[in-house]
């Protein structure tokens, strides 16, 4: 005697509500890394005009069967403030800006920090303030467990 089981499984329909479940983590630690990176930006006074900490996203990508999550900013000029620079002649316009935002001086005194950083910046260059390095790194040990969590294999 021979006893038969079938048990159909839906394996197209399986595989999308496990993407779905992968992608819906990803999202989730994406948003708490930017929320992170944010509040590091303002803890370590990082941000002048807010642009910079407005412009950090998290993006979920899948392409076939693999995911992508990219964490960070969408200005140009974020790289700089992250890695620094080597001395250079810094443009004067963006640091009068700054030196007004930075500082809250006008006018000719204003002008002149500004020509001040500018020969500054020519002869050292800019230190650089990795604000998306150190919070990936306390966060990086979390991401797994909190994936698996998310998608419900533990």
């Amino acid at each position: 005697m021979t006893v038969q089981i079938q048990n159909t499984i839906d394996i197209p329909r399986a595989e999308r509500e496990i993407f779905a479940r992968v992608e819906s983590a990803l999202q989730w630690i994406g948003n708490d890394l930017v929320r992170r990176i944010k509040a590091y930006i303002d803890e370590h006074n990082i941000n002048v005009d807010a642009q910079l900490k407005k412009s950090i996203t998290a993006q979920v990508r899948r392409v076939l069967q693999e995911f992508t999550l990219q964490v960070g900013p969408n200005v140009y000029y974020a790289i700089f403030v992250h890695e620094g620079t080597r001395p250079h002649w810094a443009p004067l316009d963006p640091l009068r800006i700054w030196v007004v935002k930075k500082l809250n001086i006008t006018g000719q005194e204003a002008e002149d920090v500004a020509r001040r950083v500018q020969w500054k910046i020519a002869k050292k260059g800019t230190e650089g303030r990795p604000f998306i390095e150190d919070i990936y790194k306390l966060y990086q040990p979390k991401i797994i467990p909190e994936l698996i969590r998310r998608i419900g294999l533990s």
